[in-house]
């Protein structure tokens, strides 16, 4: 099952949702079009039982997406917008929003809000030719959903660095400062990022949704809040049936049906 819009291609395709960013004469630069595009692709994509992994990547070899479309954005404060109502929500940057995994798939250019795309996603691949950048301090305007993001990804040093200095990074940086979990050789990046999809599409998806939700939890409890909240998620996996079937396979070390 595919679909087209003019900003956003979607396919489902073996248990894989396929979104692709679909601005590459912009560099793939998000505008309230493709912004809305991209949320209704993600909303498919977590209310379809049939699909286990999704892979977010940009058409084109320039750029996942340079950011905001400036063009756009000053056009909508010169009809009046306020700056508050010209920012946009990648609904799914919130961690509880959309319970099944997301990969990006990054070539070229990940900048601004691009970058906040790719920090949303809980994998990300980029070719050896990626570059990354947040401009934004350079310009006088301070990060905000970002600054979140880069700091819960990279840890404070690395976070400060980036987000602070405004200096653009290579995909070797990326990878050394954990912005990336893998490097692959341009062009064979999407293939890569397909590799962490099929895997995620051969274990237990509602053991993969309760482990990815304690992941993020964890972040906001105690390490005994953290055990209580992960065992409740736990016993409700468990409790679908499976409980028995799940540990004589995990005691065979066997798959379990």
């Amino acid at each position: 099952m595919s679909s087209t819009s003019s900003t956003i291609v979607y396919e489902a395709r073996d248990q894989i949702a396929w979104i692709r960013l679909n601005r590459p004469e912009a560099m793939n630069a998000i505008n309230p079009e493709m912004l809305d595009a991209l949320n209704e692709a993600i909303d498919r994509y977590r209310d379809d039982r049939a699909l286990k992994a999704a892979v977010i990547s940009g058409e084109g070899t320039r750029a996942f997406s340079a950011g905001v479309d400036l063009k756009s954005y000053a056009a909508r404060l010169a009809a009046g917008e306020s700056s508050q109502q010209t920012m946009n929500i990648i609904r799914f940057a919130e961690p509880g929003y959309c319970p099944k995994p997301v990969i990006a798939s990054v070539r070229g250019w990940c900048v601004g809000m691009g970058l906040h795309l790719a920090l949303a996603c809980d994998f990300r691949v980029c070719a050896d030719d990626a570059k990354f950048f947040t401009p934004e301090t350079a310009h006088g305007i301070s990060l905000t959903r970002l600054s979140w993001q880069l700091v819960r990804t990279m840890g404070l040093p690395a976070a400060l660095e980036f987000g602070l200095l405004a200096e653009k990074k290579d995909a070797q940086w990326a990878l050394a400062n954990r912005l990336v979990h893998r490097v692959a050789p341009a062009g064979e990046e999407l293939a890569e990022a397909e590799k962490i999809a099929r895997r995620l599409c051969e274990v237990n998806l509602p053991a993969v949704q309760a482990t990815r939700t304690t992941m993020y939890k964890a972040f906001d409890l105690t390490y005994a809040e953290n055990y209580e909240f992960s065992m409740a998620l736990r016993n409700a996996v468990l409790d679908q049936g499976q409980d028995r079937v799940s540990a004589e396979a995990f005691a065979a070390r066997v798959k379990p049906a």
